[in-house]
C-alpha cells in the first residue's frame, strides 16, 4: 500500500464530530523510496486526499514513509517520533496535534 492509500484509508471513517474538530488542509511531506507529497483537506462534508503539497496548508507535517507506516501499524507514537525529531511539524502545531489523536 502507498502513503496515499493510507492516509485516505485511516480518513475515510471519520465521525461527523471528528471532521469538525479536525477541519482544515493539512500537507504531508513523505520522505524516502515511498515518499510522496500529499493534501489532506478535512471539511463537515468529508474528507479529500491528493497528491501534491496545497499553498495553503495550515500546517505541514514531514517524515520518512516509513516512520508513517510504523505509526499507523502501532510500532511508533507520533508524539515519540516528534520528540526524536524525525516528525516535523512547521505551521499550526495545534492542528497538528488534533491530527496526532487520529493517529495515535
Amino acid at each position: 500500500m502507498d502513503v496515499q492509500s493510507a492516509l485516505t484509508a485511516k480518513v475515510s471513517g471519520l465521525t461527523p464530530t471528528q471532521l469538525e474538530i479536525m477541519r482544515g488542509v493539512y500537507g504531508f511531506e513523505f520522505s524516502g523510496p515511498e515518499g510522496a507529497s500529499l493534501t489532506l483537506a478535512i471539511n463537515e462534508k468529508g474528507v479529500e486526499v491528493r497528491p501534491g503539497p496545497h499553498p495553503d496548508a495550515a500546517v505541514t507535517i514531514s517524515m520518512p514513509a516509513s516512520e508513517f507506516f510504523a505509526i499507523l501499524d502501532g510500532r511508533l507514537d507520533p508524539m515519540q517520533a516528534f520528540m526524536a525529531g524525525s516528525l516535523q511539524v512547521q505551521g499550526a502545531i495545534d492542528q497538528a496535534m488534533r491530527l496526532a489523536e487520529l493517529f495515535g
